[in-house]
């Protein structure tokens, strides 16, 4: 049971105010504070500061600061919590912040991350539920961060009605499987070492560092072309775009598929053969007759590279 004190009338009633463990939120800027200040100056304190049994701020570090600094007006309002365990304080303590807050998207990462370093043995919806976040948004920076030990990997966890639960891992299988394809592309498993952008994608997909694999280079080869099957491609590039309306990059897609990852060497090779027979396996259309003489005519008309 919480409860409140009466708020005193004379600071001598008070226990000595001060900063302890439960200063959760990220430093206001510059800016920030200044504005806070300047609106202090002017009308007070006006929200009451939240402090403990023992006066250690729960919410309000700030506005104490700001009129501590300032001297003026009168002593701000105070609440005593009495009563609360010490994860209810700090759970306290980020509720009340993150109302008044606004925080950035690296702001409420990093707050997760502080409180799951801090206190990983609280369940995903706990903290979600102190943060006002999905608690899939903390199971997600969870996982990234069990799998570079900066969090440990609990068999249980506590939810916020007290029930201990147990908490799903990743099976041995899927670890196997992961760390094969890692070792058959010549890749590492984990996010160390990617761009802050990727890491943050990786975060919003749900994506863990220990379902990533990264490979330096392209895993596939790329064959090597002639000049002349290059300029051979780049015709029927073009062709593509003027008789059948296909924009540049559903081109070039179609290139990295045709080239890059099945190995035709030329568009007569495509077009021949070897690529109906391809087609056929794959339940493909096969190309017009039109379109087949349209190639020949340009291959025709343009004749060979200089």
């Amino acid at each position: 049971m919480i409860a409140l004190q009466a708020i005193p009338a004379a600071a001598a009633d008070l226990p000595e105010i001060h900063v302890g463990a439960y200063q959760v939120m990220p430093d206001m800027t510059p800016e920030e504070f200044a504005a806070l200040k300047a609106d202090i100056a002017t009308r007070g304190v006006i929200s009451p500061i939240d402090i403990d049994e023992t006066g250690a701020i729960l919410d309000g570090h700030n506005r104490y600061r700001a009129w501590s600094e300032l001297q003026r007006n009168e002593q701000p309002p105070v609440i005593v919590r009495t009563g609360l365990t010490e994860d209810e304080k700090r759970s306290f303590a980020i509720r009340q912040n993150i109302k008044r807050r606004h925080l950035t998207r690296a702001q409420m990462q990093g707050l997760i991350e502080r409180e799951l370093k801090d206190r990983p043995d609280r369940s995903d919806r706990k903290i979600g539920a102190d943060l006002g976040v999905d608690h899939k948004t903390i199971g997600r920076l969870r996982r990234a961060l069990s799998a570079t030990g900066e969090v440990p990997q609990l068999d249980a966890t506590t939810g916020a009605d007290g029930r201990v639960r147990s908490v799903k891992r990743q099976t041995c299988q899927d670890r196997e499987f992961v760390e094969a394809f890692a070792r058959a592309f010549g890749g590492r498993v984990g996010a160390e070492g990617l761009p802050a952008d990727v890491k943050a994608a990786k975060f919003d997909a749900g994506l863990s560092a220990a379902t990533t694999v990264v490979i330096q280079g392209s895993p596939f080869p790329e064959p090597h072309l002639s000049a002349q099957q290059v300029k051979d491609w780049e015709r029927f590039g073009r062709l593509l775009e003027t008789k059948c309306g296909w924009s540049e990059d559903r081109v070039a897609h179609h290139f990295n598929w045709v080239i890059d990852h099945k190995g035709f060497k030329t568009p007569d090779e495509w077009l021949g053969e070897d690529g109906a027979q391809f087609r056929k396996r794959c339940g493909m259309p096969e190309p017009s007759d039109e379109f087949k003489g349209w190639w020949r005519d340009l291959k025709s008309a343009e004749g060979p590279p200089p």
